[in-house]
């Protein structure tokens, strides 16, 4: 199904445009402005308008319509899954790749720790550490 407009203009003669609507091979027409620019008929106009054949035409188009957008909502609802799962997937190997600091955390609480029970033995660094 293929809709065609064509328009025309020749100099002091006439302008026209015409709809033609293709159907199964078959080519209707679906409408037809004339409009005379000669000194004889200026501006007369002849139309021809055929309302079933426009009614099939802008059916057909609107079904076009609804099918590419229907395939278009399915294109970005598909890619934004992948583009989802490729996020998560990029997520958690992040999470894995992140190294766990707890042990040395820990580890340096506890130097710290024996470091601090190491003055608080000794005699002598007591004595300045309760003068500070």
């Amino acid at each position: 199904m293929r809709t065609i407009y064509t328009g025309n203009f020749e100099v002091e003669k006439e302008i026209l445009f015409e709809a033609q609507h293709s159907n199964a091979g078959k080519l209707d027409e679906l409408f037809k402005l004339r409009v005379a620019l000669d000194n004889a008929h200026f501006l007369q106009t002849e139309q021809k308008l055929d309302p079933d054949q426009l009614k099939v035409a802008l059916t057909g188009l609107q079904t076009l319509a609804k099918s590419t957008t229907d395939r278009l909502a399915k294109c970005v609802v598909d890619n934004f899954k992948a583009a989802e799962t490729r996020a998560k997937v990029v997520f958690e190997g992040l999470k894995k790749a992140q190294p766990n600091l707890e042990p040395l955390i820990n580890r340096c609480k506890e130097q710290f720790e024996a470091l601090q029970n190491e003055f608080k033995a000794d005699p002598t660094i007591k004595d300045i550490i309760d003068i500070v």
